[in-house]
């Protein structure tokens, strides 16, 4: 089981391992320039001592009172003492332990020599006052570093805060203002998580309240059917229309649910006319369909909640209407038609109907609610006694 991490160490560590090794980097050809360049200083002191000391010797001066720099030393050829550096006619050379210049006039030759030593405590004198020039650079650009982690990781460490706080029960939208684009669609799919949570939520405290409040009086009344049955006084036909009714309900209060679910809808080919075939044939009274003689009309949608959809309309036209149900299917649309009952009216309220209605009050709720969730144009009309209501599809389908 790997340790727990944070992102602002995790970026921290990399970003301050690029900056050494960079800034390491630099210092080493930093290093190797100032080297370089205090060579060539310290060639051309040589070089310049070397013609200074030829002057004197021309002008009689003694070898031992000519001054030299610190490190040197003046090698004549016409001392009786060699050299502590190997000869060399070359006006410039270099071993392990000695840089020589040597320079010659009219006869007279001189080498001055400057030991290695020397040059590398120059050049460390040199080095020392450049990393300490640098290393305070180096610090200020870790703590910016730190500091612009942890800034910029704000947004993500107080989203993080909000969710780890947020109580059980508590399914309002997380604020997504001031959310960089790399965290706002964390925030905007946790938001639609929440907002289906509480759809389901919704939808079970809905289903709870709708079941309490129109299964009360079919249950009263099949109790009471159930009651004069054994009393002798009832028949078995008013319990089973009694329970037939319950059934109906339960039914119908089910398919709410699921549509108020917001269940994601399927996306797949649907044959129109099979489903209607299907459907209607759930009925025990004949249906009329009209298909326009083409065997096939197929659209992407939700088999299963448009088998739900067309159920609850034939339903509503044979509970609610008179005269033959008329199911036309078209290259786009699907329509249920039939004659109004007098006095009848498209209600689209929750348990909303008419007084002599032995509906549930659900059928065209159910409806609405199925054909938002499946991106349907829902048209309704009652015109000349007829009763009309049509889908319409948004894509036109392939027959």
């Amino acid at each position: 089981m790997t340790g727990s991490w944070t992102l602002a160490g995790r970026l921290v560590r990399r970003i301050l391992a690029i900056v050494v090794t960079g800034w390491s980097l630099a210092m080493a050809l930093g290093l190797w320039s100032l080297a370089h360049e205090i060579d060539e200083l310290l060639d051309q002191g040589l070089e310049a001592r070397a013609g200074y000391a030829l002057d004197l010797l021309g002008a009689g001066v003694p070898a031992e009172e000519i001054p030299l720099g610190e490190g040197d030393v003046l090698w004549v050829d016409e001392a009786s003492a060699p050299a502590p550096w190997p000869a060399d006619a070359a006006a410039r050379h270099s071993t392990l332990s000695w840089h020589v210049h040597r320079a010659e006039r009219d006869g007279l030759a001189v080498e001055i020599g400057q030991s290695s030593a020397f040059r590398r405590e120059e050049f460390w004198e040199s080095a020392g006052a450049f990393l300490v020039l640098m290393v305070p650079l180096v610090l200020i650009v870790a703590l910016t570093v730190i500091l612009t982690v942890r800034a910029a990781l704000g947004p993500a460490r107080r989203l993080a805060r909000s969710i780890a706080t947020r109580d059980a029960v508590d399914l309002t939208p997380l604020s997504v203002e001031g959310l960089p684009g790399e965290l706002r669609p964390v925030a905007l799919s946790m938001n639609d998580y929440l907002a289906r949570i509480a759809r389901l939520h919704m939808a079970e405290r809905a289903f709870a309240a709708n079941a309490a409040h129109e299964l009360r009086t079919p249950l009263a009344t099949a109790r009471a059917e159930t009651t004069a049955l054994r009393d002798g006084h009832g028949t078995v036909a008013q319990v089973d229309r009694a329970l037939e009714r319950l059934t109906r309900i339960v039914d119908r209060l089910l398919q709410l649910a699921r549509a108020e679910a917001g269940d994601v809808a399927r996306s797949e080919p649907v044959d129109l006319v099979a489903l209607a075939r299907h459907v209607l044939a759930e009925f025990p009274t004949s249906i009329a369909l009209d298909d326009g003689d083409v065997p096939r009309r197929t659209v992407r949608s939700d088999a299963d909640l448009l088998a739900i959809l067309l159920r609850n309309l034939v339903a509503n036209a044979l509970e609610h209407g008179t005269g033959n149900v008329r199911v036309r299917v078209g290259a786009a649309h699907l329509a249920v038609e039939n004659r109004a009952a007098e006095g009848a009216a498209l209600r689209s309220g929750r348990f909303d109907k008419g007084h002599a209605s032995q509906g549930t009050g659900l059928g065209l709720t159910i409806v609405e609610t199925i054909a938002t969730q499946l991106g349907l144009v829902l048209d309704r009309s009652v015109a000349e006694d007829r009763v009309l209501v049509a889908l319409r599809f948004p894509a036109t389908p392939t027959s």
